[in-house]
């Protein structure tokens, strides 16, 4: 069971494993290695579970639906799927905000411009 091993390992380290996680860059084997890398061993199989665990609950599946591991395990794609859409709508938050951002940038340029404008005028 890889719960009682994960409470070994230091938040700093579960913090930049479950965001490998949801980013779903990176295959239970490569976290599996990055892991024992960073001093701590866990099984590939109980990587996985702990994948399919932390996608399901960063999307909210298992407490809204309240499927079971083995349920969420039958369908790993489809999980695996939604942490896909999951990430693209947080990169795709990001960039509206930068935009946002920019857009309010150009009108304050744009109001001081013609402020002055009409002081030179």
């Amino acid at each position: 069971m890889i719960k009682p091993i994960m409470n070994s390992v230091p938040e700093d380290i579960k913090r930049v494993l479950k965001q490998r996680i949801i980013t779903n860059q990176y295959t239970a084997q490569e976290l599996t290695d990055w892991l024992k890398e960073q001093g701590h061993s866990v099984s590939k199989s109980s990587m996985a579970r702990y994948c399919i665990e932390i996608r399901g609950l960063i999307i909210g599946l298992h407490p809204l639906v309240g499927i079971s591991k083995a349920t969420a395990i039958k369908h790993r794609k489809d999980i695996d799927c939604l942490g896909d859409l999951f990430t693209q709508k947080t990169f795709i938050e990001m960039q509206i905000k930068t935009l946002k951002q920019a857009i309010f940038a150009s009108e304050v340029e744009y109001q001081a411009d013609k402020q002055g404008d009409k002081n030179a005028d």
